[in-house]
């Protein structure tokens, strides 16, 4: 997990002096690997208790330990990666800053996702006579993601921006039904009134988010967390909320496939068979 981003993800926890300090490190780490305390706390006007509670705060159990992992993950021509997109940004300058985004996304939502979770929600899926998908934005790319893995693998899947129709879905089916609701930030309004259909008809419901103290993660029987990304300038952070989420899709889809591998497989080929078919014609 790279340090820099690390401190960039859990900047709100701070105080205005240690986030004095946490941008000292994130801006100039080659330099601060160098100093002592007491130095660091003069170069940002702060303390060296300050820079010692901030070293604290991101898990460290000492200034000697925090710096040996900042020069080990940190080169220091790599140090731009981790600043926001600025005007007149170079694509190369671009690239290297999305990719390192992206990265450590995926890194924090592997770590995130809890394991248990993901084998509830499979149980969920097997139970289900029918599954409802639902996301708005950025989330419905997501949503539609799932129906359509889904799908292939022959369940009674659904996916659709009606949320009349959803609702109506959820009645007919009742405790059948499962209901899937994908928000990063976990304070979608109509995610959260469908939630409230599902208690209403004894319906399950899972909730995919980054948000873990929201609400509908409380509403929900069923929580899965991935990354939480800040949002940056130009919602740079947008991209990779997009990719934690896309992977989380993918890691319960793949659990659900090897927990019934073979007949899977033979539904995947079947269906890779009939689009073939079709482009034969």
């Amino acid at each position: 997990m790279n340090p820099l981003m690390y401190i960039k993800e859990h900047m709100n926890q701070l105080t205005k002096q240690e986030q004095r300090v946490a941008n000292y490190v994130i801006d100039y780490p080659d330099e601060a690997v160098q100093l002592s305390a007491q130095e660091i706390g003069d170069n940002t006007n702060t303390s060296s208790a300050t820079v010692i509670r901030f070293i604290k705060k991101m898990n460290y159990k000492g200034l000697s330990d925090f710096k040996v992992t900042i020069s080990r993950h940190i080169p220091d021509d790599e140090v731009s990666v981790f600043k926001r997109i600025e005007k007149d940004e170079t694509i190369k300058s671009l690239k290297h800053k999305l990719m390192s985004r992206a990265t450590y996304s995926m890194e924090m939502t592997e770590h995130t996702i809890d394991d248990d979770s993901v084998d509830q929600i499979v149980s969920a899926i097997e139970q289900a006579k029918v599954i409802v998908v639902f996301g708005i934005g950025a989330s419905n790319l997501v949503a539609q993601d799932f129906y359509q893995k889904f799908l292939r693998l022959g369940l009674n899947v659904q996916h659709s921006l009606d949320t009349h129709l959803i609702s109506g879905t959820i009645g007919s089916f009742q405790e059948d039904a499962l209901f899937i609701g994908i928000t990063s930030g976990g304070n979608n309004k109509e995610v959260e009134k469908l939630m409230h259909i599902c208690k209403t008809y004894n319906a399950k419901s899972v909730c995919i988010t980054s948000n873990e103290e929201s609400k509908l993660a409380e509403l929900a029987d069923y929580q899965i967390i991935h990354d939480a990304s800040t949002e940056e300038s130009l919602r740079y952070a947008a991209t990779s909320s997009l990719m934690a989420q896309l992977f989380t899709v993918d890691v319960i889809f793949y659990a659900y496939l090897v927990k019934h591998y073979e007949a899977n497989k033979k539904m995947i080929n079947a269906t890779k068979e009939a689009v073939q078919e079709f482009k034969s014609k």
